[in-house]
């Protein structure tokens, strides 16, 4: 399992034929595209999140600051069209062909260039104010200055940060 969860996280952004092709050579014993898709869906994704939030943590336990930096913002990321995810998926106007969105809010570490925290939402259910108060209380980190774009920022938040011991600065919209 550790060396098949590798090898997803190590691979490039060629096609998943040439990307097993660079793994395995080509030889009798490199698995089928449609092989490795099965077995890769038998992966929850709680496995993914326990490796990231496992790197995070090591990298972060050799950090010695009083008060780091921490960005966050977030990005939408387009999926291959399933109408069936009906969270995710948007028909499409003005001419668009429909697709599925998934929203990524990132807590990053600006003084050492590596992510903090995570939290992947469904399009339809993005709640940028609740992710930061989740991944403000989630965090380990016992100080800090958060800094938040514009739609992070919510009342709601301030206490959640400020119970950390962290400061903050939100761009806000007007």
């Amino acid at each position: 399992m550790n060396k098949v969860l590798a090898r997803i996280i190590g691979m490039g952004s060629g096609s998943l034929t040439n990307e097993l092709l660079d793994l395995f050579g080509a030889s009798v014993d490199t698995p089928t595209s449609s092989a490795f898709v099965q077995q890769r869906k038998k992966i929850k994704p709680e496995a993914f999140k326990n490796i990231f939030d496992d790197f995070s943590s090591k990298l972060m336990a050799n950090f010695n600051e009083d008060m780091p930096i921490l960005a966050v913002d977030g990005s939408d990321v387009y999926l291959p069209t399933n109408p069936d995810n009906l969270n995710s998926f948007h028909s499409g106007k003005d001419e668009r062909k429909p697709y599925n969105l998934l929203h990524i809010n990132a807590l990053y570490n600006i003084n050492h260039s590596i992510y903090h925290d995570v939290i992947i939402q469904k399009s339809k259910e993005k709640n940028e104010h609740n992710a930061l108060q989740e991944m403000v209380d989630r965090s380990a980190i016992p100080k800090a200055l958060v800094i938040a774009e514009r739609c992070y920022e919510y009342f709601n938040s301030m206490p959640h940060i400020q119970k950390k011991d962290c400061s903050f600065l939100f761009k806000l919209t007007i």
